[in-house]
């Protein structure tokens, strides 16, 4: 099975003239969203654990990462990952200017484990 993607064309400016030109590049299509319960459906037929439980398992899950990273945690789930968070922050001429509004808003940034990146280094595209 492979990846698809498609060609999408946008303007693009050049370093070098200043003026904007033409320039193509691939996006990569997705085909659907897989909500949680049909996550929980898909883990349950593989294992022993029932549907409602696989689907009690993800939101703790959910919960437990979320609560660890509030408390500044970085949360490593062996085989799928670490997740951490980090924030913008405006600069200041002092230290004292730097203060809790100064931050911005957090991204979750999520790392893959080493085997998902060797089962995906594998992965093949084809034109949409």
């Amino acid at each position: 099975m492979a990846a698809k993607f498609k060609v999408t064309g946008t303007y693009k400016r050049s370093r070098f003239t200043g003026t904007d030109e033409k320039a193509y590049t691939a996006t990569l299509v997705t085909n659907r969203e897989i909500k949680a319960k049909e996550f929980s459906e898909i883990i349950s037929k593989r294992t022993r654990i029932s549907e409602i439980d696989c689907l009690k398992i993800l939101m703790t899950i959910s919960d437990e990462i979320c609560k660890n990273l509030m408390e500044g945690n970085i949360v490593r789930v062996d085989h799928l990952g670490s997740f951490r968070i980090t924030a913008k922050s405006t600069f200041s001429n002092t230290e004292s200017g730097v203060i809790p509004q100064s931050i911005g808003a957090p991204t979750v940034i999520f790392t893959p484990s080493q085997e998902i990146k060797k089962t995906l280094s594998g992965i093949r595209y084809e034109k949409e």
